[in-house]
């Protein structure tokens, strides 16, 4: 005879809260355990979550080669009974596959990282629940000899870092709900105008870096800064719109944009990075009135550049900041007070040959400083006349000219003693017409 009695521990011991404790945990059911179920299509390999009832590709089965791929909406669980949404690509599900042509389902929220990173992919349609990209997801996944036209479904929010870095894509359509393009997300693509709305407020180190294409970018709404190496080594890039506000301009932020001849800066800018325009094609550029530092070769090696103004308001213009930069013949400085020029702040041609102008009154300040001192030649802003002294001394002279050029004024009554950038004088009489 089989017992069925039910042993009850000694109740006496415990307290009422602890036997309650016990009651419930013997009478109350106990939900199944979480587990995760692999299934397959015979060629890809899907985990089913029993917990959120939703499914992820994984991977592929050993030594598949196809080339097409179908991905499922849903999946029965004969274990359960139930059907699971295929939500999302987990991570590396396709690395380095032979995968030619990829049909996402309409249930795909998310591409995990490394998806489908060096496919061979020659067309994508990516779903309208896509909401976010995650990192190198296609990257170097796209070989076709006719670059693609990508479209990003309305959905969209993020895409991570290098996620399409090396793709042949020749325009990118954002949508207006994306906030985060990350690091090198769109670098070494053959896009070739790009417009970035204004709700992306996360902008990652170099976008748009390597993209040898590009010609025209935008950059919509407001931001503060241009990022590290953002346009890099976009050498067919001739015209770019910056976004209001913004603060500073990045280190390589448009180094070796060689076909950049001019840009538009807003008045908001502060700072401008190290090597930001390095090898730069300027061929002018207007500093605005607010902008106070100049980084380290910043516009160094710029052979299109012949003068340069500097607002009142800069405050240091760094080491080399000019360096290689020969071409340049005037610059201009608007503060009576030198501004700290760093080492070797200007090419050695532009201080041998280049006129530097300054304020009235302050050619002494600039002459005694220790970098500015090194250029060859000093005028008068103001008046635009060569480094003079005038001294109430009776003179007959009423026009003279410069050896370069300069028509000085000389009213009645004054004479002018003509000096060199070493503080000797030069004889006026030679200059009279």
């Amino acid at each position: 005879m089989v017992d069925f009695t039910l042993h009850i521990p000694n109740l006496s011991r415990l307290n009422p809260v602890a036997i309650a404790i016990l009651l419930i945990s013997l009478f109350l059911p106990h939900p199944a355990e979480a587990k995760k179920v692999k299934y397959s299509d015979g060629t890809v390999i899907y985990t089913l979550d029993t917990s959120t009832k939703t499914a992820s590709v994984t991977g592929v089965e050993k030594g598949s080669s196809s080339r097409k791929v179908n991905i499922l909406d849903f999946i029965l669980n004969m274990d359960d009974g139930r059907s699971y949404k295929v939500t999302s690509i987990g991570k590396e599900a396709f690395l380095g596959s032979f995968l030619e042509n990829i049909t996402l389902p309409s249930t795909i929220e998310t591409i995990g990282s490394r998806a489908f990173e060096t496919c061979s992919l020659k067309k994508l349609e990516l779903p309208s629940s896509l909401t976010t990209i995650g990192a190198y997801a296609f990257c170097d996944a796209f070989y076709s000899k006719t670059p693609i036209d990508l479209v990003l479904p309305s959905g969209l929010t993020t895409i991570r870092g290098f996620a399409f870095n090396g793709c042949s894509i020749r325009s990118v359509r954002f949508n207006k709900k994306l906030t985060t393009l990350g690091e090198y997300s769109f670098a070494k693509t053959d896009l070739t105008e790009v417009e970035v709305p204004a709700t992306v407020t996360t902008l990652g180190n170099g976008v748009f870096a390597g993209c040898e294409s590009l010609v025209t970018a935008t950059l919509k709404g407001t931001r503060s800064d241009i990022p590290y190496q953002f346009f890099d080594g976009c050498s067919a890039l001739t015209t770019v719109n910056l976004p209001s506000g913004l603060v500073s301009i990045g280190t390589w932020a448009f180094s070796e944009c060689s076909s950049l001849k001019t840009i538009s800066l807003p008045s908001s800018l502060k700072s401008i990075g190290e090597l930001a325009f390095y090898k730069s094609g300027l061929t002018s550029i207007n500093f605005p009135n607010g902008l106070q530092t100049l980084g380290d070769h910043a516009f160094s090696y710029i052979t299109t550049l012949s003068e340069v103004t500097i607002p009142a308001s800069v405050t240091t213009i760094a080491d080399y900041c000019f360096e290689g930069s020969s071409s340049i013949m005037k610059v201009t400085a608007l503060n009576p007070v030198p501004c700290k020029l760093g080492t070797c702040g200007f090419d050695g041609a532009t201080y041998s040959n280049a006129v530097l102008t300054v304020p009235a009154g302050s050619e002494e300040a600039y002459r005694y400083d220790r970098e500015w001192s090194c250029f060859k030649s000093l005028y008068d802003f103001q008046t635009g006349v060569s480094t003079i002294r005038r001294e109430a001394v009776t003179s007959s002279c009423r026009k003279l000219i410069t050896p370069d050029g300069i028509l000085i004024e000389v009213r009645e009554g004054d004479t002018i003693r003509l000096y060199d950038m070493q503080g000797n004088t030069r004889p006026y009489e030679s200059l009279e017409r």
